[in-house]
């Protein structure tokens, strides 16, 4: 058996809207890590031991580490939290590149409209952790 490190950001052709389209799905806030190889593929775990010893998942990913995917579905780190100062009406926060600190209605302003537009946002996450004081370790 492979050994599987889950902990690590997901690759470019392991994120939604790359040619597999079983990843294309979202993970739960409290689902973060992403089984994207074998029988499991697209299912989604709070804990990354659940697919390291999964027989049927043969390579996941965090999808919530900042270096993944350039998605806005996870929460705001400690660290982006720092930086971040995004009212609840606009929580969708650009926390690495040109636009850190700016804040957008929609996550896929930052994941999708404005970083291809302008390819000024590398990195971007829900503040709304921060404003409740709960930002990810």
């Amino acid at each position: 058996m492979k050994d599987k490190d889950c902990t690590k950001p997901c690759r470019a052709d392991q994120c939604p809207g790359s040619a597999n389209p079983l990843l294309n799905g979202e993970c739960g806030n409290d689902a973060r890590y992403m089984c994207t190889s074998g029988a499991s593929t697209g299912g989604c775990h709070a804990q990354p031991l659940f697919w390291k010893t999964s027989l049927a998942c043969d390579e996941c990913c965090d999808r919530w580490h900042p270096d993944s995917c350039n998605m806005c579905d996870r929460p705001c780190t400690e660290d982006e939290c720092g930086v971040v100062n995004c009212p609840s009406t606009v929580p969708w926060a650009c926390a690495k590149g040109e636009s850190m600190s700016g804040c957008a209605p929609q996550q896929q302003m930052w994941s999708m409209g404005m970083r291809a537009m302008n390819g000024q946002c590398d990195s971007c996450c829900d503040s709304r952790a921060c404003n409740s004081g709960v930002g990810i370790q």
